[in-house]
């Protein structure tokens, strides 16, 4: 149980972290919580240019990953069809979809899912990952989550919207430009990180984790299924 409610914050930040010789330029995080959030009645995704070429990113995502995938547009191109199969490993699924978009098509983005595990989900993290051609660095660009209901959570059964928000392109737009680095020929993953069950238990990339009740700032990976 929260204690509390939480309201929803975006949460702005650039922070290099090093891990197995990769920097992750992290350039946000978009979580919402709590049942008097805010959220819009309806995420619509944005104009695509009339430009387009063919462009294509990967779908990193787990066996027991609560949230099932559902609908995915490109502005109003409706993609979800088009995704394909790429990889299994360790785990670890990643397939990939191509299509015809423009330039920037990531702020175009609408993701759809439903909550298809027996509780409740009261945070969403999730990211588009930038690769240039320096393999040690990777970006991110964080996406906002919504209900449409306003109810601030997502029940079983229940739907959340994912896109990215101008705000949150602006800050990695900039982090981008200063590192000279293109989004547009980059090669780009969608990925979940973490699913918020409650302030002490979270589902983090195939894991579950539980705080620590003695060290409140380390989380542990534990078998506890409710």
């Amino acid at each position: 149980m929260i204690a509390e409610p939480i309201l929803k914050y975006v949460v702005h930040f650039a922070l290099k972290v090093k891990h197995s010789h990769i920097t992750l330029l992290i350039c946000g995080a978009a979580l919402f919580f709590g049942a008097s959030l805010p959220l819009g009645a309806k995420s619509q995704a944005r104009p695509v240019s009339t430009e387009h070429a063919v462009k294509s990113f990967d779908i990193q995502r787990y066996p027991n990953q609560p949230l099932e995938l559902i609908e995915l547009k490109i502005s109003e191109q409706e993609i979800q069809h088009q995704i394909a199969s790429k990889s299994i490993l360790n785990g670890v699924l990643l397939d990939t979809v191509a299509f015809k978009g423009s330039n920037r098509w990531f702020t175009q983005a609408f993701f759809r899912f439903r909550n298809v595990c027996d509780r409740p989900i009261y945070g969403v993290t999730a990211y588009f990952y930038f690769k240039s051609s320096d393999p040690s660095t990777v970006y991110s660009l964080p996406l906002t989550a919504s209900t449409t209901l306003k109810e601030g959570v997502v029940y079983p059964g229940g739907e959340v919207v994912l896109t990215v928000t101008d705000k949150a392109w602006k800050l990695t737009a900039d982090i981008l430009k200063r590192q000279s680095v293109d989004a547009d020929v980059a090669s780009v993953k969608f990925v979940i990180d973490i699913l918020r069950f409650s302030d002490n238990l979270l589902w983090k990339k195939g894991q579950i984790f539980e705080r620590d009740a003695d060290n409140p700032a380390k989380w542990n990976v534990t078998n506890r299924v409710s």
